[in-house]
């Protein structure tokens, strides 16, 4: 008799317990909802940022270069514009790859876990 009223008793709590995840599972949906709009707009900003940060600073460098010199002459300023040309000329076919790579790049999992290699999903 006494453990029919134990397990009753189990019961019940079981049911509390399994109603009371119900409303969590449903809270929690709720809060997902109210939250995807802000991921999505950080997300958005981030990659905004990831692609014009490089060529803002690279420009801002070479601003600063012409910018910050002494000399006034056109042949300095001429100087300088040759010498930004050149480091555009070298550094464009470096921004194109990483152009190209950042394009290429397969999108991430939502699960959170890390992408698998061929060798892992054999």
């Amino acid at each position: 008799m006494f453990e029919t009223a134990r397990v009753k008793e189990l019961a019940a709590r079981k049911r509390l317990l399994v109603a009371e995840s119900e409303v969590n599972r449903r809270l929690l949906a709720v809060e997902l909802s109210r939250l995807q709009p802000a991921v999505e707009q950080a997300e958005q900003a981030f990659s905004y940022g990831r692609v014009v940060s490089p060529l803002v600073l690279t420009v801002a460098a070479v601003a600063g270069g012409f910018l910050l010199t002494k000399g006034k002459s056109l042949k300095g300023l001429t100087a300088k514009a040759l010498v930004g040309w050149q480091l555009f000329k070298r550094l464009k076919p470096l921004w194109d790859r990483w152009r190209a790579g950042a394009a290429e790049a397969p999108p991430s999992q939502s699960d959170g876990e890390p992408a698998r290699t061929p060798a892992e999903s054999a």
